[in-house]
């Protein structure tokens, strides 16, 4: 799950930070605002989260079912969630998952590191 989850982050953090620096040089987008980067951060926090939310829930699932073991496969797991809520049975929970991983995202790249070295100098 960890691979899906930072393929999305960091390719959709890429195009963001690209997109948020405009027509400017590459290097200019180590320089963006706080809030731009911490937006860039979250929204590429958010798209990875959604992305990979269904493979959480289903190791979720699998590693809590207690003995005798219904689910032996994640493709069992898929499919029992999807026959028994529906495709949008694959999410839930997402949007407390969401509400945490927001601050957490937008934080972890660029917006901490920058304001503690503004606030040592």
């Amino acid at each position: 799950m960890v691979m899906p989850y930072t393929a999305i982050q960091f390719t959709i953090l890429h195009k963001l930070k690209t997109f948020a620096a405009g027509p400017s040089k590459a290097e200019d987008r180590i320089h963006l605002s706080p809030y731009r980067s911490y937006v860039s951060g979250a929204s590429a926090g958010c798209a990875a989260t959604v992305g990979s939310f269904p493979f959480d829930l289903v190791r979720t699932i699998l590693a809590s079912q207690g003995e005798p073991k219904v689910h032996s496969k994640m493709r069992s797991v898929f499919a029992y969630i999807i026959k028994d809520r529906g495709f949008r049975g694959l999410y839930a929970g997402l949007s407390p998952t969401l509400v945490e991983i927001i601050p957490y995202a937008g934080l972890q790249f660029d917006t901490f590191k920058r304001g503690c070295m503004a606030w040592n100098s």
